[in-house]
């Protein structure tokens, strides 16, 4: 159980620093992501704790990302005009709010400097839209050395900066619908089953009652660091 909250944890602040920004013609709508496991040894008790799907909301220059798991929802919510997050962890009884300025975005999105972005002559359809492929290399101790992620992306959602915060797709320039994540051993692939065009309330955005204010390394020492 330890080693599936630490895994919990992670994924946690991966949304964290991988908040999204977006451009002026941004899409508004929602996309549904299905998600699926490799790495570590997943046995069905640790399955059915960790999330299935994950639900990208956006309007405008606003997104929020949900994650719902067996020890409670995740939510990460970016304003893409003043570039300040704030994610949402409810969890084992727990509410806690992890907010980032504008400066530790900026230090967070630079975290791999030497990242290696290649573009590949090859497309596919999902959900939909085209997308095209995209490979990205990164060295880094956090990711066990080093590691290549496949990325597929579109560019006809009009949201070509919608990966600024992220460190590791940054340079992406549309919106993934098919990705890689690597954390703690566990690779984690996003691929987006459904896009929908729809009218998003500004509601969608704000902070609920009853979150507790944290930094992302308080949030390590209540699950006993790394």
């Amino acid at each position: 159980m330890k080693t599936l909250s630490k895994i919990l944890v992670l994924l946690s602040l991966f949304l964290i620093i991988s908040s999204n920004a977006h451009s002026q013609k941004a899409f508004t709508g929602q996309i549904k992501y299905k998600l699926d496991y490799e790495g570590m040894e997943v046995n069905e008790a640790m399955k059915a704790m960790l999330p299935e799907q994950m639900i990208l909301t956006i309007k405008q220059n606003k997104s929020k990302t949900e994650l719902k798991t067996g020890m409670g929802d995740q939510v990460s919510i970016f304003d893409g005009n003043t570039k300040a997050s704030v994610s949402l962890i409810n969890m084992m009884g727990q509410k806690i709010a992890i907010k980032k300025t504008l400066d530790e975005v900026e230090i967070d999105r630079n975290k791999y400097p030497d990242l290696k972005l290649t573009l590949a002559n090859e497309t596919k359809e999902i959900a939909g839209y085209n997308c095209h492929k995209a490979t990205i290399e990164v060295d880094a101790a956090d990711l066990n050395g080093l590691s290549t992620f496949t990325v597929y992306y579109t560019d006809e959602l009009g949201n070509m900066g919608i990966n600024y915060s992220d460190p590791l797709f940054r340079k992406i320039k549309g919106v993934m619908l098919e990705y890689e994540v690597k954390t703690r051993g566990l690779l984690m692939k996003f691929k987006a089953t459904e896009v929908k065009k729809t009218k998003v309330s500004d509601d969608t955005f704000l902070i609920p009652e009853g979150y507790k204010e944290m930094t992302a390394e308080d949030l390590k020492k209540m699950f006993g660091g790394f």
